[in-house]
Formats: structure tokens, C-alpha cells, sequence
């Protein structure tokens, strides 16, 4: 199973969310062959703090995309549930027959059958620190310096290169001159 994730929640947590879900929904070919996206959704009269969850898979495919809310709550049963519709789409099942289950639809007694989502961790990933304008600046010398140091090194490499160069053009040159001259010598 592959996940992208380009939401602040941790891959990991999500990852244990999609892990759950595909075990009860999918054949272990489906699990490998799943690639899963997690993204939000920002659209018109979208409810940012409740924690709505919603998804697109392609029928029958390999692929699907679930929308977390931007707001700092998921809910997890939710995330959950809509996972598990989802991959029913995956397995090839279309909305009339999921229509009225409590496994697929919001059908009655749908937060019973995934409230095992509430015991899972769904954290924020840890932001880095931004570094202060003195670090950034010393990181800056340290790369000028080791930049230095390799130029340096380059250019004493080249000037090697070149004194072999110059000698060997030099010994050529000898060697024509010497050859031209013993042509002059001899057929005078």
C-alpha cells in the first residue's frame, strides 16, 4: 500500500487507519496494489472544525483519495468509515449496493461498527523549528568554506594536469622537430 499524504496529520497514524480498514476490506493483492492519497478538501461551505471526512476511489481500480477537514479535529470513526466505503469502490461495489449498510453507508449503527477508530492515535506532525538568522548565516559560511576547499583542491589538481600537459606537448614538439631535422640532414 502506498500513502501520500500532504496534510499536517501524521503518515504513520494514517497509515494505521488505511492498514485496519484494508485488512477487514480488501485481498492482500488489493493492499499491495493500493495507492492512497490523503488531502483536503477546501470548497464552499465546508465545515472546517467538526471533523467531516469524505473520498473518491476509481471503481474496480487501484487508487483512491480521502479529504480531511483543515480544522484541528478529525473524526475518527468517520475517517474510518470513509475509508472502508472507499475501498469498497476499490473492490468494484457501487452505491446502490451499499445503500442502508451500517459497513458502507451511514446506514444505523455505523459508529458501533468503527468505533475502534477512537482508540487509534491521530496526531499533527512536529514542525521544525525555523531556524534564526545567525544559524541560517552560519550555515551559509560552513557551505562557502567547504565550497573554498573543494575549488581549492580542484585547482591544485589542475595545475598538476596542466604541467603534465606542457611536458607532454613539449617532449611531442622535441620529437617532430628532431624528426624534421634528420629529414633536412639526410636528404641534403
Amino acid at each position: 500500500m502506498k500513502i501520500t499524504n500532504r496534510t499536517f496529520w501524521k503518515t504513520e497514524h494514517l497509515r494505521a487507519f488505511a492498514t485496519r480498514v484494508a485488512a477487514e476490506e480488501l485481498d492482500p493483492e488489493q493492499v499491495r496494489e493500493l495507492h492512497i492519497e490523503f488531502t483536503y478538501k477546501i470548497r464552499r461551505g465546508w465545515r472546517r472544525s467538526v471533523g467531516v471526512v469524505s473520498g473518491r476511489a476509481s471503481l474496480g481500480g487501484r487508487w483512491m483519495k480521502i479529504f480531511l477537514p483543515t480544522g484541528e479535529v478529525v473524526n475518527r470513526p468517520r475517517l474510518a468509515h470513509t475509508l472502508a466505503h472507499e475501498m469498497a469502490h476499490i473492490r468494484g461495489m457501487g452505491h446502490k449496493q451499499m445503500r442502508g449498510s451500517s459497513r458502507y453507508d451511514w446506514g444505523e449503527g455505523w459508529e458501533g461498527r468503527y468505533a475502534w477508530a477512537d482508540s487509534f492515535p491521530l496526531e499533527a506532525k512536529v514542525q521544525p523549528v525555523a531556524a534564526t538568522l545567525g544559524e541560517r548565516r552560519g550555515a551559509r559560511l560552513e557551505h562557502a568554506r567547504a565550497m573554498l576547499k573543494s575549488w581549492e583542491r580542484r585547482s591544485r589538481l589542475a595545475a598538476g594536469k596542466l604541467r603534465r600537459w606542457r611536458g607532454h606537448v613539449r617532449d611531442l614538439e622535441k620529437l617532430l622537430s628532431a624528426a624534421a631535422e634528420a629529414r633536412t640532414d639526410g636528404g641534403a
